[in-house]
């Protein structure tokens, strides 16, 4: 950067490639009408974007796991909230009849499937 701009030197190097990627890049050059230089670029761009939108997906995934597992804990303790809100104080979610019309609502909302 100068000037807090972003600079684009062309840097000069030599790269070998097996055959079949030879043949997609310029085939790539024919295609858009592009240097071979040029097609590696946007190889490499279009990869570079790949591979972040790959690795904001991860992190997506890792959120989701994340937040079922917090739902899932809320969950049960709901479970068990409305388990003891049976004034005979029944303990075992199973049994109690406060969860099961819990339960029945619930279903009838969708929200568990």
């Amino acid at each position: 950067m100068i000037n807090g701009r972003r600079v684009n030197i062309k840097i000069d190097t030599h790269v070998r490639f097996n055959s079949d990627y030879y043949s997609f890049v310029k085939d790539y050059c024919n295609k858009n009408g592009i240097t071979f230089s040029k097609a590696i670029e946007k190889i490499i761009e279009n990869f570079k974007k790949e591979y972040d939108i790959e690795i904001k997906v991860e992190s997506i995934i890792l959120n989701q796991e994340k937040i079922y597992k917090k739902i899932n804990l809320i969950y049960r303790l709901l479970e068990q909230l409305y388990s003891d809100l049976e004034f005979t104080y029944i303990t075992d979610v199973k049994k109690s009849d406060t969860l099961k019309l819990f339960y029945k609502v619930l279903r009838s909302d969708r929200m568990i499937d």
